[in-house]
């Protein structure tokens, strides 16, 4: 809730400054409002209940729930924005809670202070009927369940011809705080031929909202299919877990006065908890082709330009013609085949060589496919290789379209000897000749042969290249080793510092004591008792929460009466934000900051 109280104090200096240069900018009206995921229920369902509220709120103050039973929360989430001169500041607390009885139940007004000024919130009414109440071990799950989080595949379309482009989209939706996600089983797409998009590393998290509940949702997967086979076809679920972290509700001790911190709602109670997600399966309707296809078709299906050109036209028997055949549009391009060629037998020529460049995008792939053929002439004359067709389904007209090349041509003249016979090496795919008559050389015979004595093993050079890596290792553990005393010395040089920065920022609070500045005195007071504690114990700030602080202060022997003052002090600062009147006043939070600081440092061993 610091963190919270932080960023709300940072849009605040934001927006004055703002004002001051723009006076155009305006921040829209204040309000809190009630809504509800679910307001039709039978006995023992859970439903969401989430008070939005617009504006710079403190002292919230909600309804009762006596005729519910709370199961957790408030979970809160905040935003801000800022379009077109205007900022908008929205903080969401939700509750999970749960029926206990049949009726028309109403939850009362819930209040807050904007701005110095008590909003009431609309009244929500919740119709519950007779139904069969949740196991024990349902409720224990703290709420986490599939209407929390859940995975949902959605296709661009539900019906297809034959080979045409199929986007699937898997996205994850989530209203607690998932960390991390892993996918256990992937689809197996049965009858379909699959090319993923690619996305990014970290998924972008938009906002969206489901029957009144604003999820946030990532996309993790998507995924361009095309049918092979027509009819009904099923992509079957997705299956993988998420981990979530949510506020837990802790049990209240009645006979400790200071037990009120423990709440969620003002500590940040945390749990890791898991679930199993899973997708729906997504039936795509396949169509065949409203017509029969030529018999150039070969599967084509989108929408395509193509051509078909010759190198060279004029040239000598044995000399190569590299003929190209080139596909390009937007289709089911990594699947198209290489068109027949049909050549007079005295041009040879060999399986083609194809080159790819295929982009997969939302709607399907695009780019080129080229197919390049390589022709030797053996004998010298004029031949004619007949048309090239290539035939698609055209997915814009519904009907089959043809491209012809035209008829190629070209004129062999008669060798004079300066180019060799070709022969193609089947070893390499087709794809590469040999010239022969200048790969075999003539046998020298009476060759004398000659020792070389000049042996690497035993040379000094043989015994570097074997104690080089030893005395590689040797540096780098001494490397090593300087590294660590490096760190402990840095770790060391912090806690011997922490009492001093937390006396100045004991300063600063001081003179914003003086100001009457209260939330201020809160701010630096709460950064004295967390980043003293962190520099000290040498504790990352990510990983300082209560029950790990009181954990190794209690390993350096802190006493518990001074662990327990501590946490009190730290939560009588994060409950300050919303309910400042129940806390103890400025100048003692400030004291006994002083106080807990000092016993710290005479106890810590």
């Amino acid at each position: 809730m610091n963190a919270f109280r932080l960023k709300n104090n940072f849009f605040k200096l934001i927006f004055i400054v703002s004002c001051l240069l723009f006076s155009g900018f305006q921040v829209v009206a204040q309000k809190i409002s009630a809504t509800v995921n679910r307001n039709a229920l039978g006995i023992g369902e859970q439903f969401q209940l989430t008070y939005t509220i617009e504006g710079n709120a403190r002292n919230f103050t909600p309804p009762s729930f006596a005729d519910f039973t709370l199961l957790g929360g408030p979970y809160q989430s905040n935003q801000t924005s800022w379009v077109n001169g205007v900022i908008t500041q929205s903080t969401s607390l939700t509750y999970l809670l749960q029926t206990k009885k049949e009726g028309k139940l109403v939850l009362a007004q819930a209040s807050v202070d904007i701005g110095g000024k008590l909003y009431n919130s609309n009244t929500v009414t919740i119709t519950v009927s007779k139904g069969q109440q949740q196991t024990q071990s349902n409720q224990s799950n703290e709420g986490l369940s599939t209407k929390n989080v859940f995975l949902r595949a959605t296709a661009d379309k539900n019906q297809a011809y034959r080979g045409e482009a199929i986007t699937v989209t898997y996205k994850l939706y989530f209203n607690v705080n998932v960390y991390n996600y892993s996918l256990d089983k992937a689809p197996s797409f049965n009858g379909f031929f699959n090319q993923d998009i690619k996305l990014p590393e970290q998924p972008d998290v938009t906002n969206e909202v489901i029957n009144g509940v604003q999820f946030k949702v990532a996309t993790i997967k998507k995924v361009v299919l095309f049918p092979q086979q027509t009819g009904l076809l099923n992509i079957d679920e997705m299956k993988g877990q998420c981990v979530a972290r949510i506020q837990v509700k802790k049990q209240r001790s009645y006979n400790d006065p200071f037990d009120i911190f423990n709440d969620p709602f003002f500590t940040g109670g945390a749990q890791d908890q898991s679930i199993n997600i899973k997708s729906d399966p997504v039936r795509i309707t396949v169509k065949d082709f409203p017509t029969t296809p030529p018999a150039s078709f070969k599967g084509a299906v989108g929408v395509f330009d193509f051509t078909a050109t010759l190198d060279k036209t004029d040239v000598k028997e044995n000399e190569p013609i590299n003929l190209k055949v080139r596909i390009s549009g937007k289709g089911n391009l990594k699947l198209l085949e290489n068109p027949e060629v049909k050549l007079p037998p005295q041009l040879e020529t060999y399986d083609p060589k194809i080159a790819e460049k295929i982009t997969v995008a939302d709607g399907g792939s695009s780019g080129s496919k080229a197919f390049d053929y390589l022709i030797i002439p053996r004998t010298a004359g004029n031949y004619e290789i007949p048309p090239i067709e290539f035939t698609y389904f055209d997915l814009n007209r519904k009907a089959f379209v043809t491209h012809t090349s035209g008829k190629l041509l070209a004129k062999v003249a008669k060798g004079d000897g300066s180019v060799t016979a070709t022969v193609y090496d089947n070893s390499v795919n087709k794809t590469e000749v040999a010239v022969l008559g200048k790969d075999i050389r003539y046998i020298k015979q009476d060759a004398t042969f000659t020792s070389n004595h000049n042996s690497f093993y035993g040379s000094t050079l043989f015994y570097a290249s074997v104690a080089m890596p030893i005395l590689l290792l040797i540096i780098g553990g001494i490397y090593i080793q300087k590294q660590q005393a490096l760190n402990n010395n840095f770790a060391l040089v912090k806690s011997k510092g922490a009492n001093k920065l937390a006396v100045k920022r004991l300063a600063t609070a001081n003179k914003y004591l003086a100001a009457k500045q209260n939330h201020a005195v809160y701010d630096e007071v709460y950064k004295a008792l967390t980043l003293y504690l962190s520099d000290k114990l040498n504790i990352p700030m990510a990983d300082l929460n209560k029950d790990h602080a009181a954990t190794m202060m209690s390993l350096r022997k802190v006493s518990e009466a001074t662990i327990k003052q501590w946490v009190t002090s730290l939560s009588a600062c994060e409950m300050a934000r919303f309910a400042p009147s129940a806390v103890a006043s400025p100048q003692q939070i400030y004291n006994d900051a002083i106080g807990i600081i000092t016993k710290i440092e005479n106890e810590i061993v």
